[in-house]
């Protein structure tokens, strides 16, 4: 894994409680190098699956099943620590055990962190889907937009800074894809071969439609179609499942599961495919992060506490000058460039 990022970073953005600069920091690791997108979704899933407790009384447990893992064993002469060792390694970990009164906020994340290189292999060559070997990646540089087509006929539209990870040939039971971003997916109808698209902790499972996820966040998820008929459901509450149709569109609710479907204008939510896009009543900073990726910049707010304002503004992709005076005025400021770095201050 690139050395030029702090794990404690990468910890709180897997966890969703990133400082703004923390984002930031993560956000440029991620676009300095293609292959730091892979990392960090194998990261997203992994965390997704693991264990993370704030009970004490679960750390035992919690060593218990890392032990399980084929191929870790364990000693020690400190009952505070755990020794890990890697079969067919010579590698070990001292990892600090924390005692009945710590926190263990970030237990399991610093544990996977730490074994990243044998848990990227185990669940490289033995993902539920299927086998991963024959994987693939596909990140939409900054600046940028893309689209592929699956073996099935699918098409996948991806915005600037979106990753796609799909299978080279689909599994029998299943057609099943994974997310960081946005895209519009016009899936091949199946029947006997549901598509999947999993992202941020929820499921979109359908046969043959169209429709846009938007997935930026953790907890923050967007699914709008187009034609045809999907469901949407939370992989933390399988239960609470909506099934949209044409026109509708659903997301999470601050509890993480989805809300009931609500009409919207379909034009306007897939414009972003023409450079287009419409912000309603949306904090700035989510404003901003679309800027950035579109044209591939770092802004910086010397007056970090009007991101989150709300703000309606229609923004096209043309000159970047323009955008960044239609900015100026949405929040009455001023800004400068320094190579790829604006820097907005009040007037």
């Amino acid at each position: 894994m690139n050395k030029d990022i702090d794990n404690e970073i990468l910890a709180r953005y897997l966890s969703g409680e990133s400082t703004v600069e923390g984002k930031k920091t993560v956000e440029e690791w991620l676009r300095s190098n293609p292959q730091n997108a892979k990392v960090i979704n194998v990261l997203k899933t992994i965390w997704e699956n693991a264990k993370v407790t704030s009970d004490p009384s679960d750390v035992q447990s919690l060593w218990e099943e890392l032990q399980q893992k084929d191929g870790i064993t364990e000693s020690s002469e400190d009952t505070n620590a755990k020794t890990i060792r890697l079969k067919n390694e010579n590698r070990f970990f001292s990892i600090f055990k924390p005692t009945t009164g710590q926190v263990l906020r970030y237990a399991a994340v610093f544990i996977i962190l730490m074994l990243l290189p044998y848990f990227v292999y185990q669940y490289i060559t033995s993902d539920k889907s299927g086998s991963t070997s024959d994987w693939k990646s596909l990140t939409v540089a900054y600046g940028d937009q893309s689209g592929i087509t699956l073996e099935d006929g699918t098409k996948i539209t991806l915005d600037a800074g979106s990753t796609i990870q799909y299978p080279e040939h689909f599994p029998n039971q299943n057609r099943e894809v994974k997310l960081n971003g946005e895209a519009f997916f016009d899936v091949t109808h199946n029947p006997n071969k549901p598509f999947i698209v999993k992202t941020n902790n929820t499921k979109v499972k359908v046969l043959g439609t169209q429709f846009n996820i938007r997935s930026w966040e953790e907890n923050k998820v967007e699914v709008i179609v187009a034609d045809g008929k999907v469901s949407f459901s939370s992989e933390k509450n399988r239960s609470e499942t909506v099934i949209l149709e044409r026109g509708f569109a659903s997301e999470l609710s601050p509890e993480g599961i989805p809300i009931n479907p609500y009409s919207i204008d379909l034009d306007k939510s897939f414009s972003w495919m023409k450079g287009e896009i419409t912000f309603s009543n949306t904090k700035l900073s989510e404003v901003l992060n679309q800027v950035e990726r579109w044209y591939d910049i770092t802004i910086i707010l010397l007056d970090s506490g009007v991101g989150n304002e709300k703000v309606s503004v229609f923004i096209q992709k043309h000159s970047l000058d323009e955008t960044l005076k239609l900015i100026t005025a949405l929040i009455d400021s001023k800004y400068e460039k320094n190579g790829k770095t604006i820097t907005f201050s009040p007037r």
